[in-house]
């Protein structure tokens, strides 16, 4: 919803048995209603060894005039291998910015059978 804070992981598993070092994650939020708050829109995970995972945590928030959509991010992903070989790759994740409901009721008439 426009104007709340959430916190949106992205998780990485290393299903090699190797380890990958510099890991990073850049979140594009050029021409979408939606900022970081207390972070950076670019973090890094210094390494994951072997069969593990690790994930990075995004806090977002939509701005307050943010029509209520699902915005495309692109995010930028590199890492190093264990020979330090550089690896790019670009993937998009969806956020879902939400309207509060806005419920009314409407009386089209009313009978009255009792005092």
């Amino acid at each position: 919803m426009q104007g709340e804070i959430t916190p949106v992981k992205i998780g990485f598993k290393n299903l090699g048995d190797s380890w990958l070092k510099n890991i990073q994650a850049k979140l594009n939020l050029g021409g979408v209603p939606i900022a970081p708050i207390d972070s950076s829109s670019e973090q890094a995970i210094r390494e994951l060894m072997g069969k593990t995972e690790k994930n990075l945590t995004f806090i977002l928030m939509a701005e307050g005039d943010a029509d209520s959509d699902v915005y495309k991010i692109p995010v930028d992903i590199s890492y190093l291998d264990n020979i330090g070989t550089k690896y790019y790759k670009n993937v998009s994740i969806g956020i879902l910015v939400g309207d509060a409901p806005d419920l009314s009721t409407i009386i089209d008439s009313a009978t009255i059978y009792r005092a």
